[in-house]
């Protein structure tokens, strides 16, 4: 193309997982297509994070989105994931005095 121009059928701002599945899905429709996405790393959501300096911790901010996630889409997408259910969404600890620390070490950092 004259002066290194580069054209495309279809622009997706943001790399978070809803942007890498419809830039996947019109590629694979034969689309030219560019993802702009501003941060250093791509995935959004999906990506687990290290939030607080000093504490080693990874956190997820919204792996529950994994769970509805459509299978039809997984499966269009080739992508081997088994979903399963659980009988409970969440489990606090009743006693886990290591867990609590660490909440009140992460509470002091942020």
């Amino acid at each position: 193309m004259p002066g290194g121009e580069q054209r495309y059928d279809a622009v997706i701002v943001g790399g978070g997982h809803n942007g890498l599945v419809a830039a996947t899905l019109l590629a694979r429709a034969g689309l030219q297509v560019v993802v702009l996405e501003r941060l250093p790393r791509m995935g959004g959501a999906a990506v687990s994070e290290a939030p607080f300096a000093g504490v080693d911790v990874r956190l997820s901010r919204y792996s529950y989105l994994v769970s509805l996630f459509p299978r039809a889409l997984l499966e269009a997408l080739g992508v081997g994931l088994e979903l399963r259910r659980r009988r409970v969404a969440a489990h606090p600890p009743n006693h886990a005095p290591e867990l609590y620390a660490l909440s009140g070490r992460v509470a002091r950092a942020a």
